[in-house]
């Protein structure tokens, strides 16, 4: 592969940021068809390109972060927890494409094989699930064409 290109578009990663603006979230889908154009005729092309990407991105995905951190991935579960919010409705256990959870009791409880998607808070439906300490003030964010109803195993 002799080229790599970034698209911009909103993120979902609560435990560092919340979701942005639905104003500034359409911008981003409106913005996001020109640069597919762009990245189709360098593909087309044969355009031998690396776009700069974000620094702190680029340090997130980097060989070093990565390898520190995929050996302790699945037990990064254990920083999950449950407010009084949760109605044991059982969304977080259909969501995860892993089965890591289970209602017990009817709380959700994690099993240490989490690949961290964020899916079962992303989606709970009361908010009710939380990672760490700064999760519970940020909003969640759904792409506007996505419905819980498409991620239920």
């Amino acid at each position: 592969m002799n080229a790599g290109f970034g698209v911009r578009m909103p993120g979902n990663y609560a435990p560092m940021y919340g979701a942005i603006p639905e104003q500034k979230q359409l911008k981003m889908f409106k913005n996001k068809n020109s640069k597919i154009e762009e990245i189709v005729k360098s593909i087309n092309n044969r355009i031998e390109k690396i776009e700069k990407n974000f620094f702190l991105t680029n340090l997130l995905f980097s060989s070093v972060i990565y390898k520190l951190s995929i050996k302790n991935i699945n037990n990064m579960d254990k920083k999950f927890w449950v407010t009084d919010k949760c109605n044991s409705c059982g969304v977080c256990v259909k969501v995860c494409p892993v089965n890591n959870i289970n209602l017990i009791e009817g709380k959700p409880v994690w099993q240490h094989k989490c690949e961290h998607c964020l899916g079962c808070l992303q989606w709970c439906l009361k908010e009710a699930i939380q990672f760490g300490k700064s999760t519970a003030k940020r909003k969640r964010y759904h792409h506007p064409d996505v419905k819980v109803q498409d991620f239920m195993n």
